[in-house]
């Protein structure tokens, strides 16, 4: 099974090798199994349309929809009623929930969610006082009545779940698409009785990802991308990152010189395959610190993205994003990828010649 590494010095999305190491005596997740829905009843239609109220107003889905029933990694698991008492173990499960309005339900979450430099609900998060939640001693201690975990979460560990709370997990599945997120988020929606709403979460998702795609310019060349962080890691064919290039009409360079999933590669591979711009994440308030030691390194100086100002540096919040944020993170690509070139001199807001 593929899980998703962190580079060592967190300065790139795909690269999860650290979080990885931390997840496993952590149970924090970021990637998940690809459970399928399959209800034992069928759920009413949608009503939820494009600009109805917010999701921090939700109206519960009718007790009715329950049981139903999901195949997951660890076999089918039966979800009894509608959740009042959910661990979010996973920062996309805790991201979704909170963007959901499910609050109320929530009992806990893995203490990333609180972390500015990986995080982009902290200012929700921190309004569920003491739910941080790091240990499978301390998830059996609160008794939820349902726990999102990850893929990765190691076997004993489950089963510890298991055992102390008999509560249904789900092992979220893996997010190697735009598809694969907006799936997770349904099923989070699904399983947290939230249908409608996680349905228009997804609508308001795709909406602004066309909208950003439509700003690209028609007669713009598709611009070959790599993600090369100070780590000197990329993400290659069969990740997230490639298909978010493919959507914003761009190739990604580490894919077509035969990179599967991720790899580390050195600046000099990057010189020689000279791709138009360069991407790669920084902690929250330290892009513009990446972006000049990218710029300043003296083996990336020859490539057409350092030449013609093209190194986009983003925070990890949205450059990890895995959630509902992935249209920021779109937006973002486009913006980067065929807006204005970078200054010179940041300080003077001279654009290069």
């Amino acid at each position: 099974m593929k899980t998703h590494p962190f580079s060592p010095d967190w300065g790139t999305w795909w690269v999860f090798a650290l979080l990885v190491a931390v997840a496993a005596t952590a149970l924090v997740g970021l990637t998940e199994w690809w459970p399928r829905a399959t209800p034992s009843r069928t759920p009413a239609p949608d009503a939820t349309q494009p600009g109805d109220a917010p999701a921090s107003t939700p109206a519960p889905v009718p007790a009715d929809l329950f049981p139903f029933t999901i195949s997951t990694l660890d076999g089918e698991v039966t979800i009894p009623a509608r959740p009042k008492r959910i661990i979010a173990q996973t920062l996309m499960a805790t991201e979704v929930l909170l963007g959901l309005g499910a609050q109320d339900q929530i009992l806990g979450f893995h203490r990333i969610a609180l972390d500015l430099r990986y995080s982009k609900c902290v200012a929700e998060a921190q309004t569920i006082k003491d739910r941080a939640m790091d240990s499978a001693e301390a998830i059996v201690a609160a008794g939820p009545d349902l726990v999102f975990m990850a893929s990765y979460s190691t076997g004993d560990v489950v089963e510890q779940v298991r055992q102390g709370t008999h509560a249904p997990i789900v092992r979220l599945g893996d997010h190697n698409t735009i598809e694969d997120v907006k799936h997770n988020i349904r099923l989070i929606g699904r399983v947290a009785g939230m249908s409608a709403q996680a349905d228009a979460m997804v609508k308001r998702m795709e909406a602004r990802i066309a909208a950003a795609v439509a700003k690209i310019p028609a007669d713009a060349t598709s611009p070959g991308v790599v993600t090369f962080s100070l780590g000197e890691y990329t993400a290659g064919a069969g990740t997230l990152f490639d298909d978010v290039v493919h959507t914003v009409k761009a190739h990604n360079v580490a894919a077509e010189h035969g990179i599967q999933w991720f790899g580390r590669i050195s600046a000099e591979q990057v010189v020689a395959w000279r791709p138009d711009v360069i991407v790669s994440g920084a902690e929250t308030g330290s892009v513009e610190a990446v972006r000049a030691k990218l710029y300043a390194m003296e083996s990336l100086r020859d490539t057409p993205a350092v030449r013609h100002r093209r190194v986009l540096v983003i925070p990890n919040p949205v450059y990890t994003a895995a959630s509902q944020h992935l249209a920021t993170l779109v937006e973002t690509m486009v913006d980067g990828l065929y807006g204005p070139a970078d200054a010179d001199d940041p300080a003077s807001g001279q654009p290069s010649p």
